[in-house]
């Protein structure tokens, strides 16, 4: 698929999947730029222990306050530890539904569980 015209502009899905298989990119130029992040995942993955034991060490880590983490919670759910536990939280409430559902599944006739 070749055009006559230039593109005005497209999304960087369509750049790297689409024209870059049919080399018709020549340049890309960003239009904005995001703002930077307030913390990294990995500032925020660490406990008060690892900050605690670096500083008796003589080395600095960054630490991430309550605050912070509430008010960018975007960001603080992407932590290992938050993750594990919505992965905690998915498999209890699979197994509860399994266990409250059975009995439908053996009877001819359900009504709704409840």
């Amino acid at each position: 698929m070749i055009r006559s015209a230039p593109y005005a502009s497209c999304c960087i899905h369509y750049v790297l999947t689409v024209a870059l298989n049919h080399s018709q990119v020549t340049g890309i130029r960003a239009i904005s730029r995001a703002a930077a992040l307030p913390f990294e995942i990995t500032d925020a993955s660490r406990s008060e222990e690892e900050v605690k034991a670096a500083a008796d060490k003589g080395e600095i880590l960054v630490s991430v306050g309550q605050d912070t983490r509430l008010d960018n919670r975007f960001l603080d759910l992407r932590t290992p530890a938050n993750q594990a536990i919505f992965r905690v939280q998915s498999a209890v409430t699979q197994v509860n539904w399994l266990v409250g559902h059975q009995a439908c599944v053996v009877r001819a006739s359900c009504r709704p569980c409840e």
